[in-house]
């Protein structure tokens, strides 16, 4: 075995090897990726919690002050004109709270998709990196036959 050979099973290795590496690193970036959609995932619904909270509690302070209001002036609140309005301002403040909560919901549902999808890239990564190494290896050492003459089949 000359130099030139060790040199050359030296390149196929390390062609291997940078191979393997370099799907190993897509590997371990792609699922930090994947961790950190997750994070945002579960954020996006304890932040549309809270402000649906936040909303809910508006909804209550302004139906407080609009029957304090009304009170004020001497009228049954709980019957006719009066009563319409509590309910109008019941119902829109219950729209805006569902509207915040599906907002949430489809900006946890965009994360979970990325965190899926980093998912798939750390394995599709890591893959085809195992098959780069493997194939410079097989590629390497079809050629250091074929320079001696070794009969493969």
């Amino acid at each position: 075995m000359s130099w030139g050979d060790i040199l050359e099973a030296a390149g196929t290795a390390l062609g291997a090897y940078s191979s393997y590496k370099e799907g190993s690193d897509r590997k371990k970036a792609a699922k930090a990726e994947e961790k950190e959609a997750k994070k945002k995932e579960l954020d996006a619904l304890r932040r549309g919690v809270e402000e649906a909270d936040r909303q809910a509690k508006r909804k209550r302070a302004l139906i407080s002050q609009q029957r304090a209001t009304m009170g004020a002036s001497g009228v049954v609140v709980d019957s006719g004109t009066f009563s319409d309005v509590l309910a109008d301002t019941e119902e829109s403040g219950r729209e805006d709270e569902d509207t915040i909560w599906q907002n949430a919901l489809r900006e946890s549902w965009g994360w979970k998709q990325a965190a899926k999808q980093a998912g798939r890239a750390a394995s599709s990564a890591y893959s085809s990196g195992l098959i780069g190494g493997l194939g410079t290896l097989a590629s390497g050492t079809y050629k250091y036959g074929e320079k001696r003459n070794w009969n493969w089949w």
